[in-house]
């Protein structure tokens, strides 16, 4: 989970050869973690898709170089312990459901 928010997916045309340069750069853009990056509305997407279907180039803004995000420790460590507390709430709230659901049952037969 930390590897798909921190880090950019691996360019498609190194996964596969079994896609154009244009598709390969229209998915990579797609997926760019920057938002800054990626197409800036649904018209410049259907745009590039249109361009990629038909073969021709079109200068098109050139994206950054991809580089790895760096986050921070110390907000690593918070996150995953809000995660952890909210997990462990969680697991107590259903706990308690269940142990009310079966005292109902109970009282009912």
């Amino acid at each position: 989970m930390q590897k798909h928010m921190d880090e950019e997916p691996q360019p498609l045309i190194e996964r596969t050869s079994r896609v154009s340069p244009q598709v390969s750069a229209l998915v990579d853009r797609m997926l760019a973690k920057d938002r800054d990056d990626r197409y800036e509305s649904w018209g410049a997407l259907i745009s590039a898709l249109q361009v990629a279907a038909s073969g021709r180039t079109r200068q098109t803004k050139t994206p950054k170089p991809q580089t790895k995000r760096t986050v921070n420790t110390a907000q690593k460590g918070a996150n995953s312990q809000l995660n952890m507390s909210l997990m462990l709430a969680g697991g107590a709230i259903l706990l308690v459901l269940l142990v009310i659901i079966m005292l109902l049952l109970l009282q009912t037969s």
